[in-house]
């Protein structure tokens, strides 16, 4: 072993420690309180937010009725929601006038095309079974809901109600034309370009 000569090595004062410029109190001093217009704007809207939130909590649970009477419903009006409502016509928001005993179909086909739908948005799906998934799951939803096939009681479209019908048109969002192999726009150019990717 051989000895470190002594002008190599010079002791030097203690030093402060790096500030840290990662993680989330660093992004916080850095963005939101870099100076003085920031940190003043910071504080408005979060006090604006924080009223905001105040008059929420109070309308949606606070001052809310939960009962299912319309007299109490009426004597909150304009100080609080009225989830008796929900309670009562639940049904009739889920299900629309889908007949009572056929309820569990829209529900069956709201989730099995709200499946498809999640994995299709997760790449690792993305492969040619995803796009034959889709071809027989859309007409086998629409079957499911309208009847007629299988001993099923048919239903008009017109009874169909809110979410079996929002996951219907959900059901051509950007993941299935994504997963599919469709051309969508780079988020740089326009749509209206020929720059795809």
């Amino acid at each position: 072993m051989t000895a470190i000569p002594g002008d190599m090595f010079r002791p030097i004062a203690a030093r402060e420690a790096p500030v840290k410029t990662e993680g989330l109190v660093p992004w916080v001093r850095i963005n939101l309180f870099g100076n003085l217009w920031s940190s003043v704007a910071t504080v408005i809207v979060a006090a604006i937010l924080g009223y905001a939130l105040v008059r929420l909590l109070d309308w949606g649970f606070f001052s809310a009725v939960f009962e299912r009477s319309p007299d109490a419903c009426q004597a909150a009006r304009g100080t609080g929601a009225c989830w008796g409502v929900i309670a009562e016509k639940h049904r009739i928001i889920l299900f629309g006038r889908f007949p009572f005993d056929e309820q569990w179909r829209p529900l069956v086909a709201t989730l099995v095309l709200l499946a498809l739908i999640i994995v299709s948005c997760i790449r690792r799906f993305w492969h040619p079974l995803l796009a034959v998934l889709w071809i027989v799951v859309i007409p086998a939803v629409f079957m499911l809901m309208g009847g007629g096939v299988f001993g099923l009681t048919r239903v008009p479209t017109d009874q169909w109600g809110s979410p079996p019908s929002a996951s219907c048109l959900l059901s051509r969002s950007r993941c299935w034309w994504r997963s599919a192999g469709a051309p969508t726009c780079r988020p740089s150019a326009r749509c209206a370009s020929s720059t795809w990717s």
